[in-house]
């Protein structure tokens, strides 16, 4: 949230000092004390520097302080779009990656697990914004910014299941069931020399690789499930508010932290 604001104040910073009504009567101003300075002072000059800067800075300040919240919405909708395309867009490898999986029973199951969270995120996802928009005006700040938060949990759950998808290929490249009979097949001969001790060696660590590679893959997909929880409890704040008209009971603030906090978590596994 800090970030945002941080953020928030710069948007607005920039927009105010680009508006055109700062920008063109300022340079205006600024001309008309120049040409004061090289030819003299006019009445034509004077009334130039004056009215320009004044009015620059008069739109300066009107849009800095009066106008923040419209250029801060303005900004989180263009942010919103821009996630929008690069989310679908991924949320599209992942579902044909996911999908072409030569796996292991064990391993299957992680997969359709991850597909199930892909589909699931993007109906709570949809479910949400759907919602959101129907209690609070898109052109408020809060929605912006609540929708944002949302879309960090998104973000974050689809790169969670990009890693997976990356697990599952490498464990696609391990036959399990090869590795297990060698290292049986190994440790039932009578003597092992050097060659033979090597090679169950090196069968183990590729043992051990998958392994691991199993146990990630399941605290990533436990670390999705709470996230995916955490959406539906975002959703359920949304339902006791009164609606556009009226004031909403309901802070939002707990629940755009909530979700924040999720997606750090999730992303720094």
């Amino acid at each position: 949230m800090n970030d945002l604001r941080k953020n928030s104040a710069k948007v607005v910073l920039q927009e105010s000092l680009q508006h055109p009504l700062t920008l063109f009567p300022t340079a205006a101003g600024i001309l008309g004390g120049v040409g004061s300075a090289l030819f003299g002072v006019t009445a034509l000059s004077a009334s130039l520097a004056i009215a320009g800067i004044t009015i620059g800075l008069g739109s300066l300040l009107l849009n800095y302080f009066y106008r923040g919240d419209y250029f801060i919405s303005r900004h989180l909708k263009a942010l919103q779009v821009q996630a929008d395309r690069q989310m679908q867009l991924l949320s599209e490898r992942l579902k044909q990656s996911l999908n072409q999986r030569e796996l292991t029973t064990e391993a299957s199951q992680f997969a359709k697990q991850a597909l199930t969270q892909l589909e699931l995120l993007q109906k709570k996802y949809q479910g949400l914004k759907t919602l959101l928009e129907r209690k609070l005006n898109p052109q408020e700040l809060t929605f912006g910014r609540f929708l944002m938060s949302a879309d960090q949990v998104h973000h974050a759950i689809l790169d969670n299941l990009d890693m997976i998808a990356d697990k599952l290929a490498g464990l696609a490249s391990i036959d399990q069931r090869y590795s297990e009979t060698r290292i049986r097949e190994i440790k039932q001969q009578r003597s092992m020399d050097a060659a033979d001790e090597e090679e169950l060696k090196t069968l183990q660590a590729r043992e051990e690789l998958r392994v691991a590679h199993m146990e990630k893959i399941n605290v990533l997909l436990t670390y999705n499930e709470q996230a995916l929880t955490a959406l539906d409890k975002s959703s359920a704040a949304i339902t006791e508010m009164k609606g556009k008209s009226g004031r909403s009971p309901v802070d939002l603030t707990f629940a755009t932290q909530e979700l924040e906090s999720i997606a750090n978590r999730v992303r720094n596994l």
